[in-house]
């Protein structure tokens, strides 16, 4: 963590005494196990980890850390549910826990919360609300008994679309989300208090309406007061001061709206049994709860009403809207099941909804998709509790992600598409029953308001559906429809209908009050982050690079922050986390990393138009600080930047190195290191207790190490009778840990100067040693041969024996050069290998159908009593599968080396200017559900019938990368990676630990030089019984 602890320094001064506040809790058993979660910044938690989207970011961390993860945000310790099973769990045995409330600041303005059915703790008050509720106001007798007043309104909106349509004059410009939202927000104020209240005659209605958007965006808000209690008394970006203005300005109108009812009861006018009403006349028990509800507490809920019912369905009626016109057949079944049911002479009405089951599923299906408020109304636990076998400390905030529920692939079959027929043979609900759909909650804190929102849902979208024709207008198309989603505010999509002989068109706008929210939402970040942008601002003006010409367009991407841009978004696992942002941001993100523009290659249709068709223009490499450590840049393939020198090289690779021809004569090497790997493992294993495994990377590295050292150098690198062999490993190892940390310098190159944390220092020192320990076994090469022994037709002969042209390219590879390029070759074929080997087991050891399989193909095509031979490798076809299928889900380097543009550059319509680093996110691309069927899933059979293959001509499969910076080495790894795998799987029967289960088999994964496995793989050897 030194990396973000020097970034933080500043953050850390001016929060210190917070910080030490965090370090000194203590837990109140010292066996708590919490949650697993990613590391988190000091002071701040994972506040930075979260994206513009919080849901989705927190969605994609299910694969990695499982069904319920831990997160600081600020002070807050939260904990966010993400399967339906861990919802089930919560809602059904720990409702009671986690039934209290996380309370933002804004909402405690003037006591709202405790007012509030939404937000009051669990207790007697709360109690007293729900029944009123569930008992008086939302029961099928009362929403029967007000039937009218919906079916006015919905009637009414229906008019103004017709009357806006015939102004517009076939332009196709009338707002249908705002008229919607009207619709809804007279609904409720006719439900409410029997008036419109967007009325343009009524004075209080305007005001009503206006302050309440008010409320919307100050409520919506980040704040930091909600991260950092502590600093609530400083309201440092005003939020609570401007809540408390419209707060008490809506509390006044709601104070005269209840007085002038009393008064009209004083003067015996008759009772109007709307909600206000039945408020008025709820009769308390008088001990545990009031005998009647005071004025305030009747004013707040009849605001909580309006803020709850009014954007939440509207956005829910858009989304359905849209994914109708992005599915016509779907649009078609809807529209047709009306005019069966309702017929072509009549208004839809509220007792139609029961024989309309296509609708509701529509209904359904929009909720699962798009539910209105992604992570629920947080809950918060009121004890101790444990929880799926984890301590969850009292106070905790809790998130249930309903977004991701609904999208999860475990509970829906083609989860992502919008599909309605699901429901038609389901029994699935959202009352609170089936955990696997929850837009409203579930448990004692469910929304109350679900009989009513579930009429006012199907109510207005039938009647829109049913009273007119829809069809997307202007250059709009199913394919180009933005399909994004904005927290807090409505989608923006462009809709037209047409009815009889009139087109209407309708789309919704951005109001100057959400471009408000916008910006303030920003200004919430930038809050938090005041002091940094203070301090740092002279050195941003300098970093900041200009554009080049003006007309730039780049591609898409989150926001960033100031001076740091997208650092803090990527976590701990940049692929996964960049792999989020392919469904609201497509196929191109466009990252600021530090002072370094950043382009995402993230699906397989972008990699092969950027390797076919743009190649040349992205044919360099960005440069780590540390491997510029005794120019390793200058001298290495892989880092080289293009040119003539790069070329050399790789000739030399191509023609001279890994060429079948000398890799067939090297043979013998690679059998004798994979001999001595299992001579190895069968003694460890008998010095093992019954039911304990060994480590099984362990052993692969070292045989691919002195595999390696043979084929380079002829000679084991790890005999312990070899001081300098010993010394090499040792000292490689040490070089792999500095050049896979984060590096500040990386970041911002203008601090390199510093070394903040010592990187390059470290990696001067241990490179200089390998440098001095190679060019040793360079001399006494060279020795060899002035006493005229014979050559020994390894690598190093192979480089000290090129001759080059003398005029572009050197005569002769100096010293130097032979010695990188060595280091290089044990830095790019040791790791990566072993890697790939350990994920390989662990993938079959998990899938013992498969691992069946592809021993039973060994003991076809092998035999019983032979060992496994490289001449074997192109008869093992089920073997082979198994590699290219843990290629896909597990690529050793997920982003490939990175390249740089030499130029700038006009890709797939962007302009991506110079020097723009390029991350080509294979992990992503290898689980892209467009080119894979079931692409979590660990199936080699797909590889069976199929050509795919990693030598760089497909795409969906680039774990070497592709192009003319596709990995040199890879007909010898490909060699490796099928004997070491064969070998092992040939010679014993592997078992999991007798602790371990294919169910509780940790399958995380950590970055570094290559993506290891977080925790080793441990296996139980014994000799096959083949």
């Amino acid at each position: 963590m030194e990396w973000s602890l020097s970034i933080l320094v500043w953050l850390l001064i001016v929060l210190l005494p917070l910080y030490v506040l965090h370090i000194c809790r203590r837990w109140r058993s010292g066996s708590n196990r919490l949650p697993p979660g990613p590391p988190g910044w000091p002071v701040v938690g994972h506040m930075f980890s979260l994206g513009e989207m919080p849901h989705r970011t927190l969605a994609g961390l299910k694969e990695q850390y499982g069904p319920v993860v831990w997160l600081k945000l600020g002070s807050h310790e939260t904990m966010v549910v993400l399967t339906a099973a861990a919802a089930t769990e919560l809602f059904k045995h720990h409702d009671v826990s986690f039934a209290g409330r996380t309370i933002r600041e804004t909402m405690r303005s003037h006591d709202y919360h405790k007012g509030s059915l939404a937000l009051s703790q669990y207790g007697t008050h709360w109690r007293v609300l729900r029944r009123i509720c569930t008992l008086e106001m939302l029961v099928n007798r009362r929403l029967n008994e007000t039937v009218s007043i919906r079916e006015k309104c919905v009637k009414d909106m229906l008019s103004r679309i017709e009357k806006e349509s015939h102004a517009a004059k076939g332009k196709g410009e009338i707002h249908v989300t705002r008229i919607v939202f009207f619709t809804l927000f007279n609904m409720l104020g006719n439900s409410m208090v029997s008036r419109d209240m967007v009325d343009p005659d009524s004075k209080e209605g305007s005001e009503f309406y206006n302050a309440l958007i008010a409320l919307k965006e100050w409520s919506a808000s980040p704040n930091v007061s909600d991260l950092f209690p502590c600093l609530r008394w400083l309201d440092l970006q005003g939020l609570r001061k401007k809540m408390d203005r419209d707060m008490g300005e809506l509390l006044r109108i709601g104070f005269d709206l209840v007085k002038e009812r009393l008064e009209e009861r004083l003067g015996g006018g008759e009772k109007r049994k709307d909600f206000l009403d039945v408020l008025l006349d709820f009769e308390g028990s008088g001990k545990d709860e009031p005998a009647k509800i005071s004025e305030k507490d009747i004013a707040i809920f009849i605001l909580e009403l309006f803020q709850a019912g009014g954007e939440t369905t509207s956005t829910t009626i858009e989304w359905a809207m849209t994914e109708l016109l992005r599915n016509p057949e779907s649009m078609a079944v809807t529209k047709a099941e009306l005019a069966k049911v309702i017929g072509p002479n009549r208004n839809f009405q509220e007792s139609d909804i029961d024989s309309l089951p296509y609708l509701q599923a529509v209904v359904k299906e929009t909720l699962r998709l798009h539910p209105p408020i992604p992570f629920l109304v947080p809950r918060k636990a009121i004890q101790d509790a444990n929880f799926m076998g984890y301590h969850i400390p009292k106070n905790t905030q809790v998130f249930v992600n309903a977004w991701a529920i609904g999208r999860d692939p475990e509970c829906w079959e083609d989860a992502s598409a919008f599909k309605p027929e699901r429901f038609l043979g389901s029994k699935i609900d959202y009352k609170g029953q089936n955990f696997e759909l929850i837009p409203f909650g579930a448990g004692r804190r469910m929304c109350a308001g679900i009989p009513l929102a579930h009429r006012m849902l199907h109510s207005i979208l039938g009647s829109l559906l049913h009273a007119f024709d829809w069809e997307l207008g202007g250059d709009v198309t199913c394919e180009t429809m933005d399909m994004r989603d904005k927290r807090g505010m409505l989608n923006a999509c462009r809709l037209m209908a047409s009815k009889s002989n009139f087109d209407t068109g309708a789309h919704i706008i951005e109001t100057p009050c959400t471009k408000r929210r916008k910006i303030h939402r920003v200004m919430g970040g930038l809050g938090i982050f005041i002091w940094s942008v203070i301090i740092l601002s002279p050195f941003y003006v300098l970093i900041r690079r200009r554009r080049k010409f003006g007309s730039n367009r780049l591609p898409p991407g989150p926001p960033g922050w100031p001076v740091f841009g997208h650092m803090f978004n990527l976590g701990t696992m940049p692929h996964r986390a960049t792999a989020g942002f392919i469904q609201q941001y497509g196929p191109i993100l466009w990252l600021k990393l530090g002072s370094n523009n950043t382009m995402v290659i993230q699906t397989a249709a972008a990699a092969a138009e950027f390797f076919k068709n743009h190649d040349l223009s992205f044919m360099d490499r960005m440069i780590k600080e540390t491997m510029r450590s005794h120019d390793y840049d200058k001298n290495s393939l892989a880092l080289a930047p293009y040119g003539t020198h790069w070329r050399f090289l790789r000739r030399m690779c191509t023609v001279e190195m890994f060429v079948n021809k000398r890799i067939n004569e090297t043979v013998s090497i690679r059998r004798k290191s994979v001999n001595d790997m299992v001579l190895r493992i069968e003694k460890e294993s008998h010095l093992m207790d019954e039911g304990r495994g060994v480590h099984v990377n362990r052993f692969v590295f070292f045989c691919l190490f002195n595999m390696l050292g043979n084929l380079i150098l002829s000679r084991d690198l790890v005999d312990p009778d070899s001081e300098e062999g010993s010394d090499f490993y040792t000292t490689m190892v040490s070089l792999k840990e500095w050049s896979g940390r984060f590096n500040i310098s990386d970041l911002f190159p203008r601090l390199k100067w510093l070394d903040l944390q010592g990187l390059r220092k470290k990696m001067d020192r241990d490179y200089g040693k390998l440098l001095g320990i190679t060019t040793t076994f360079v001399k006494e090469r060279l020795d060899e041969r002035e006493d005229g022994r014979e050559r020994r037709k390894d690598f190093l002969d192979i480089l000290l024996d090129f001759e080059g042209n003398g005029k572009d390219e050197p005569a002769k590879l100096s010293e130097k050069c032979i010695a990188t390029f060595i280091l290089e070759l044990f830095n790019a074929g040791s790791d990566t290998t072993s890697t790939t080997v350990e994920w390989a087991m662990t993938e079959l050891l998990c899938n013992p159908d498969t691992m069946f399989n592809v021993k039973a193909e060994l003991a076809e095509v092998v035999g019983p009593n032979k060992k496994f031979e490289e001449s074997d490798i192109n008869d093992l076809h089920y073997l082979q599968a198994v590699v290219k299928e843990t290629l896909r889900l597990h690529p050793p380097v997920p982003f490939l080396i990175p390249r740089k543009a030499i130029h700038d550059t006009r890709f797939m319509g962007y302009d991506i200017p110079k020097g723009t680093q390029v991350l080509v996110n294979a992990w992503a691309i290898g689980r892209d559900p467009e080119c894979w069927d079931e692409p979590l899933s660990f199936r080699p059979e797909r590889f069976l019938d199929s050509k795919v293959d990693y030598k760089g001509q497909d795409f969906e499969l680039i774990p070497f990368g592709a192009g003319r910076r596709i990995c040199a080495g890879f007909s010898l790894a490909h060699r490796m990676l099928h004997y070491v795998l064969g070998s092992l799987l040939h010679e014993f029967d592997w078992e999991l630990e007798s602790h371990v289960t294919r169910e509780t088999m940790d399958m995380t994964d950590r970055i570094g030089v290559a993506v290891r496995k977080f925790e080793p793989l441990k296996a139980v050897p014994r000799r096959s019984t083949q």
